[in-house]
């Protein structure tokens, strides 16, 4: 999830990518924030960018851009990708995830190469430090302000998904049997305690207030790696392969009978390589949507380039940080699922805290962690978003009513998240209609905008391949396969999957007998009325 350069206003540091910068020479002040790929534009996770000047320091290497980059991409909705290698199949998952890495990669390398060319066509040869100029600089006022409501709907959308992520980490540390004779308990810590804790964020004025969590933001992500990785190879090793798909039911599996025979004890495993027929289409797409947004982070390209001390060296250092990236999705993704196989749950974090507990509670607390810590910034970001619409007492900072604008966007975001409880088609729907954007039509766009520009003036231009142009047509053809089918995919998944209204509602019913109300059904109603 990328904050794709949002500049703080009142002095603050400026907001980078989905992650803070990653920490620059010891001689200058720096700040790394964890990412949520939730790996979030793959999430974008905000970043506090560190002035380059800061104590006469020197700028980046290409090391600790990579750095940047991994930590900006890694993060908390890495645990659900067991779940959406379910969704698409283990034969066309790994392929998928790498088309991802490819397109973002290029796209990625296009807006590197345009920040150079914007910089030639400023006046002063000023350099093009964050997201926002390059979009001005490229193709105007009005794509700048395009650019700034894309990441902003982007933004929203993460701070949902945080939110179930920190609702999911608290009922972790609930004993399994209190969670299944209290299903309404993660109701309960939603509003209880997800809800006070995001408001207690809108009031933190300073970003650089995170800092002194630096450190341990980066250890939860690599805790939390290690614990998802460990769990699913227990989980594994302690159940039995399923002797056909007919056969396989995760659920009665694990209660120790299946099919009425009471002699099996542990969990059956089946692997599916392809989609359930009927829904191929939409289960590719909101799997592209994902793998998207597993690499979004592209937002943070010309803010790290600025930083660095040999910019040219971007690109090299922006493609070893996705390898790398990608290459834990792939261990992740592909462990997870062999530990889960069709049952692999939508939070594999909170899946293991019922079958190992001291795993999942490890895995729990890191993302846990990393929530809490990168929340505050896309809550601030968008607020000032907000302030910078009008001067009224509405816009300003702090003042009652803006204290009450506040208050009810995270009020609002969080009875969403209780509609929409399904962090895979949050993220999928987030992505292929935000994150699709600021990732890959809108750096195509701006890189041909800005050489139409600079023949235009008559300045100097290598001819650009014909094959250069028609990968950054598949690349668009891509995005807009995954943007539509993403969309579908999600839609349909908010359609069918039982949410945690659902349950409390059977709960109530089972022990009353009595009807009761639903928050999400008519919201369901109308999702399939439009859509199916």
């Amino acid at each position: 999830m990328s904050v794709q350069g949002f500049e703080v206003s009142g002095g603050r540091k400026s907001m980078g990518g989905r992650a803070s910068q990653y920490a620059g020479r010891a001689s200058r002040k720096s700040m790394v924030m964890p990412g949520c790929a939730l790996a979030l534009d793959s999430a974008t996770m905000g970043a506090m960018k560190t002035d380059s000047n800061d104590a006469g320091g020197e700028g980046l290497s290409p090391f600790e851009v990579v750095c940047n980059l991994v930590i900006a991409c890694v993060g908390c909705a890495i645990c659900i990708f067991p779940k959406k290698m379910d969704d698409a199949g283990y034969i066309p998952a790994i392929p998928l995830l790498a088309l991802g890495c490819i397109c973002c990669r290029e796209c990625g390398c296009l807006i590197a190469e345009g920040c150079e060319m914007a910089e030639r066509l400023q006046a002063d040869g000023s350099q093009v430090s964050d997201y926002e100029a390059f979009a001005l600089v490229s193709a105007g006022p009005f794509w700048k302000v395009f650019l700034g409501i894309s990441k902003n709907g982007a933004m929203l959308g993460f701070i949902v998904v945080f939110m179930q992520f920190v609702t999911d980490s608290f009922s972790s540390y609930l004993p399994a049997d209190v969670r299944e004779e209290h299903p309404n308990a993660k109701t309960l810590i939603r509003f209880c305690v997800t809800l006070p804790l995001h408001l207690a964020m809108t009031q933190i004025k300073d970003l650089t207030q995170l800092a002194k969590f630096n450190n341990l933001g980066v250890a939860s992500v690599v805790t939390e790696v290690i614990a998802l990785i460990v769990g699913a190879l227990l989980h594994y090793f302690n159940a039995t392969s399923c002797e056909s798909r007919d056969s396989y039911d995760r659920w009665m599996a694990k209660e120790g009978s299946q099919e009425g025979d009471v002699t099996q004890k542990d969990p059956c495993i089946w692997h599916e390589g392809l989609p359930d027929p009927g829904g191929e289409i939409n289960a590719m797409g909101s799997y592209m949507a994902s793998a998207v947004f597993a690499f979004a982070v592209l937002s943070t390209i010309p803010n790290l380039r600025s930083q660095m001390t040999y910019a040219d060296k971007c690109p090299s250092a922006l493609t070893t940080g996705l390898i790398i990236v990608f290459s834990t999705y792939v261990a992740v993704m592909s462990i997870g699922y062999l530990g889960y196989g069709e049952g692999a749950p939508p939070n594999f974090a909170e899946a293991l805290a019922n079958d190992f507990p001291a795993v999942g509670l490890i895995a729990s607390t890191a993302i846990l962690i990393n929530s809490l810590i990168s929340a505050p910034i896309f809550i601030i970001c968008v607020v000032e978003a907000f302030e910078k619409m009008g001067t009224s007492a509405l816009h300003t900072a702090y003042s009652l009513p803006n204290q009450l604008v506040r208050a009810s966007l995270v009020v609002g975001l969080c009875f969403t998240g209780f509609v929409f409880t399904d962090i895979g088609s949050v993220i999928s729907l987030i992505s292929a209609v935000f994150c699709v954007c600021n990732n890959i039509f809108l750096p195509i766009f701006f890189f041909h905008s800005l050489r139409g520009k600079l023949a235009a003036t008559g300045l100097s231009l290598e001819p650009l391949p014909a094959w250069k142009k028609a990968f950054h047509a598949a690349i668009t053809i891509v995005g807009l396969f995954t943007m539509v089918f993403g969309v579908m995919g999600a839609l349909a998944a908010f359609a069918a999957t039982p949410d945690a209204a659902d349950a409390e509602e059977t709960a109530v019913k089972a022990s009353t007998g009595e009807q009761a109300a639903n928050a999400s059904a008519p919201v369901k109603e109308v999702v399939k009325a439009l859509f199916f």
